[in-house]
């Protein structure tokens, strides 16, 4: 009871701060940045804030309809930056309690235990919160912005349709073609919310033995490009050549990928290894926080 107690406080004092709803305004920010069609004439990638001002394009390309731009969200920008959006707003909190050592008085009244265990999880909620928040701000932006797919005549509503669902689950197919966008929207933004959850338990990490702030929230931003880029080569040398791709390689890159957690629902058949794989590396970096900040002497510290 007192776990849940000091996570409700928590959570209230981080929602109530300034910054958590910067940090909401910049991730809807961030998924403007998605690179969602390309221009025809010189075939470069057209954000979603470019094409918001050639109105030319959303009436020509089908493949700009509100929910193919609402579930493209994830681009270069949002993944690097998420993790830095999703820890900033409670993770300078501890790091300012190590710096003042006022964690002993916490400690005092609630136990080691249930301090850093509500640590754990204040900083996933409120990460999941800050990045689901700014989705969904993003997606009320583009259900007024662009056309939804019963905006388009008949047949070529059908047409869309069959685009949006190609790889995924028969019951997803089956909501889209009916309309019914209640649970696949619930769906998006759960996903949504591991992503940001996820991402920022790897600052978490950084906080239990630094105590510079900045350097702190930086490492997940360099950790992902690297991961990143990694991830980029080795997708390269999987299809280096057609004739004779590697396989192995390249179902390895697909379910390591950074924004793996933020595109689940492409996974379908994988769904269970992607999400062994992500959660069992967040679990991971849980334990590695707990083992850290548990064997320190002095509780303020």
């Amino acid at each position: 009871m007192r776990l849940i107690r000091y996570i409700g406080v928590n959570l209230r004092r981080t929602m109530g701060r300034n910054v958590f709803w910067y940090c909401v305004l910049a991730a809807c920010a961030l998924c403007f940045t998605a690179v969602v069609t390309r221009d025809p004439k010189s075939n470069e990638g057209l954000m979603v804030l470019q094409v918001l001002f050639r109105r030319e394009l959303i009436e020509q390309q089908t493949d700009l309809n509100a929910w193919n731009v609402f579930c493209s969200a994830y681009g270069t920008w949002f993944v690097m930056f998420a993790p830095i959006l999703s820890a900033f707003p409670f993770v300078p909190a501890i790091i300012n309690n190590r710096i003042t050592q006022s964690a002993r008085f916490t400690i005092s009244r609630i136990g080691k235990r249930r301090y850093l265990l509500g640590n754990i999880c204040t900083t996933f909620l409120s990460g999941g919160m800050a990045v689901v928040l700014g989705y969904a701000l993003f997606g009320i932006a583009v259900w007024l912005l662009f056309p939804s797919v019963g905006d388009y005549s008949e047949q070529m509503a059908a047409s869309v349709l069959e685009s949006l669902t190609w790889g995924k689950p028969a019951w997803y197919a089956n909501a889209l073609f009916k309309q019914q966008y209640y649970l696949p929207i619930l769906l998006q933004l759960g996903q949504m919310f591991l992503y940001g959850g996820c991402g920022s338990l790897l600052a978490l990490v950084f906080a239990s033995f630094v105590k510079n702030p900045y350097i702190v929230l930086c490492m997940p931003f360099f950790l992902t490009y690297g991961w990143m880029q990694i991830n980029t080569r080795l997708t390269m040398m999987a299809y280096a050549d057609v004739e004779h791709m590697n396989p192995y390689l390249t179902r390895f890159t697909s379910l390591t990928n950074p924004c793996a957690l933020a595109m689940l629902l492409g996974y379908d058949t994988d769904l269970p290894r992607v999400l062994c794989i992500h959660l069992g590396f967040s679990l991971l970096l849980c334990a590695a926080y707990y083992l850290i900040s548990n064997r320190r002497v002095d509780c303020g510290e």
